[in-house]
């Protein structure tokens, strides 16, 4: 998949005065053109606002005086030198001297000393836009709908820039607001420093071979030990004699290194344990960077109470005050009926629903099975309507030919009634959507065990849903454990209105910070962060 480019916000110094008219004077409007190299990034209105800022403060440079830069242009570039802090790519932001072009300038004319100026305040005003922008909105356009926020008001950004007492303090605090991504920001110079320190690439790749299982002699361990040590996750450091014996210890410290990067913990290093631990420190920071870049699309406030859904970390949180009340394991859907990335909000509950089977799942599992097992809708309690309208009558599957046009199949309308085999389980948590996707409980528990839970055909299923049920219907006495359970046992539907709508975000993040700061990783289910890696090292520079 591709991502849009955005606008984005960026000048170079050489590009600019190319392109500046050199007969500007202090009482005249400017009117710098868009510089070529920008045009298929930069916008006409925006760039029109840049100058009618200037020309509001007649034409009074920001950054320069008396040929010379500010203190604050100083501190203000001097931040800029280093974007790759925010994951930014440095090729994105110039670093010329803004005053090269002014030490060039021959005496004489003060108009066109005025004009040089004006176009190197305005090289570092722009730059300084193309940073606020990328950090705050993200570099790419946002693919997916998770309730971002979308404008970019160029004045205000203006005015911050102008006023802000503190240049530096300013534009560390544009960064998004949000807790996971400042973590990642954490997270990202912890792994800059590994880098720094150790080189970009595990000194020794470890080989493949058999399994290494607890109390086995293998000559990779000391690689192993070596490289876990590297990592971090070396539970007890070595002393140098612990040979190539799998001892307690290392089993440790690989089960700890298994649950960081969300594979089954059995101590055991085989086939995915390898390949997880000969993945590189740089393609680790692109891993940091990349799910920087998401969570630049979503609001930099989530909200005091949120749901937050990581599909490719197989888990859900409920935040209350902005902090973590409830977390529990998910299951989502499959690499080929994915869940998507959107945001919305949960208005009610539907204890005992009912399940009307979607086309998709009908097409492909429910018709296909009925060809081989003509009792598997009577093994699943499903009913068949002879249509969609509220009179529609139960057929009796037996009177049916399954080996009919799928178009005739599919017009029937199948529906497993409230039960202990009914596919959303006791309850379904409603958040209208284009996807008609939703979380819901599930009468197979096992799945949840599993490190890696991509299931599914779309929907989410949680693993308590009893306890997120009373979580979101708390602020309702009448909703007490004893009479959720009852609700959750009934013969037929009943649907419960939130007091209040909470906003729920379905997110894919392969990286993040779990207790303690402690960096994750995941696998990458979906392919998402490969080619956002490629539209990131293809946006415009």
């Amino acid at each position: 998949m591709k991502f849009s480019r955005r606008l984005l916000l960026s000048a170079s110094l050489a590009t600019l005065l190319a392109t500046a008219a050199p007969a500007v004077c202090a009482a005249a409007e400017t009117d710098f053109p868009v510089p070529d190299a920008l045009r298929h990034t930069v916008t006409e209105p925006f760039w029109a606002q840049v100058n009618r800022f200037y020309d509001a403060r007649g034409n009074v440079p920001i950054w320069i005086e008396n040929g010379a830069l500010t203190d604050r242009a100083k501190q203000a570039l001097a931040h800029l030198a280093n974007p790759d802090q925010e994951g930014l790519d440095p090729a994105h932001y110039s670093a010329a001297d803004p005053l090269q072009a002014l030490s060039n300038e021959p005496p004489g004319d003060p108009a066109v000393t005025l004009a040089t100026t004006l176009a190197a305040d305005m090289t570092i005003t722009g730059q300084l836009l193309h940073f606020l922008y990328e950090v705050r909105h993200g570099r790419l356009q946002d693919p997916e709908s998770v309730g971002g926020d979308k404008a970019f008001d160029v004045e205000k950004a203006l005015t911050l820039l102008t006023t802000a007492e503190d240049i530096e303090v300013a534009l560390q605090n544009a960064v998004p607001g949000n807790a996971p991504y400042r973590a990642l920001r954490r997270a990202l110079s912890t792994y800059q420093a590994m880098a720094r320190n150790n080189g970009t690439t595990p000194v020794d790749p470890i080989p493949g071979g058999p399994s290494i299982k607890p109390g086995n002699r293998d000559g990779r361990v000391p690689l192993i030990r070596d490289r876990l040590n590297q990592l971090g996750d070396l539970i007890a450091k070595p002393s140098g004699n612990e040979g190539d014996l799998f001892d307690p210890a290392l089993v440790q410290s690989v089960i700890q290194f298994q649950k960081r990067h969300g594979l089954e913990p059995d101590g055991v290093v085989g086939k995915q344990t390898l390949a997880e631990l000969n993945i590189s420190i740089a393609a680790r920071i692109d891993q940091i960077t990349v799910n920087m870049e998401r969570w630049r699309w979503l609001p930099g406030d989530l909200g005091d109470d949120y749901i937050l859904v990581n599909i490719a970390g197989f888990r859900l949180q409920v935040f209350e005050l902005g902090v973590p009340s409830i977390e529990m394991p998910v299951v989502v859907g499959r690499p080929f009926r994915r869940t998507p990335v959107f945001s919305a909000a949960v208005s009610y509950l539907e204890f005992s629903p009912t399940w009307t089977v979607p086309p998709t799942i009908l097409k492909e599992d429910i018709i296909p099975g009925m060809r081989k097992d003509p009792e598997l809708l009577a093994k699943k309690g499903i009913r068949i309507f002879s249509s969609w309208n509220r009179d529609a009558q139960i057929i009796d599957p037996a009177k049916i030919d399954w080996h009919a046009p799928m178009s005739q199949l599919v017009s029937y309308r199948y529906v497993q009634p409230p039960g202990p085999k009914n596919a959303l389980g006791r309850v379904k948590f409603m958040f209208p959507n284009q996807y008609s996707v939703y979380l819901h409980d599930t009468p197979d528990k096992t799945l949840f065990d599993r490190a890696s839970r991509a299931f599914s055909s779309g929907c989410i299923r949680v693993e308590r849903p009893s306890d997120l049920a009373a979580l979101l219907l708390s602020d309702q006495p009448q909703w007490t454990e004893t009479e959720i359970a009852k609700a959750m046992a009934l013969d037929e539907p009943v649907k419960v209105p939130l007091s209040k709508p909470i906003p729920i975000y379905i997110t894919y993040a392969t990286a993040w910070a779990g207790e303690g700061g402690t960096i994750e990783f995941r696998p990458d289910i979906y392919g998402r962060d490969a080619s956002l890696q490629e539209s990131l090292a293809g946006s415009p520079k």
